[in-house]
């Protein structure tokens, strides 16, 4: 019993925390696994909907790695399918539904503090 209630606080405080996950004001994280367990193509993805699994407003596609969320912001880090020796970072403003990005990782960190992001990757 011990190992398996540190295996799920594990899993809570990793990745595993955002499989699926509502981000706040409609936006959800889809992750890989996941996506093929709903039998989505596209792979892990940041959607927004009024309705879990409903992808009709897919914000960022194209093999999602990395997310965190926390009142005002998103923050991603992707990997598009076509560009597998690239990555891009985005920063979404909840508040208006601000997608900025791609960006490098450069112009993330400028970002976040313009914004004063304090999410993490």
């Amino acid at each position: 019993m011990r190992y398996f209630l540190i295996g799920i606080i594990i899993c809570i405080t990793s990745s595993c925390k955002w499989s699926n996950a509502e981000l706040g004001k409609n936006y959800f994280y889809l992750d890989k696994d996941e996506a093929i367990d709903v039998g989505y193509p596209g792979g892990a993805i940041i959607y927004k909907s009024s309705e879990k699994y409903y992808f009709k407003n897919i914000i960022i596609s194209g093999d999602v790695l990395k997310v965190n969320s926390d009142n005002d912001f998103i923050i991603v880090k992707q990997r598009p399918k076509s560009e597998t020796d690239k990555t891009y970072y985005y920063i979404i403003e909840k508040k208006g539904d601000i997608v900025h990005g791609p960006l490098s990782s450069d112009s993330l960190s400028l970002m976040k503090k313009m914004f004063e992001v304090k999410l993490e990757l």
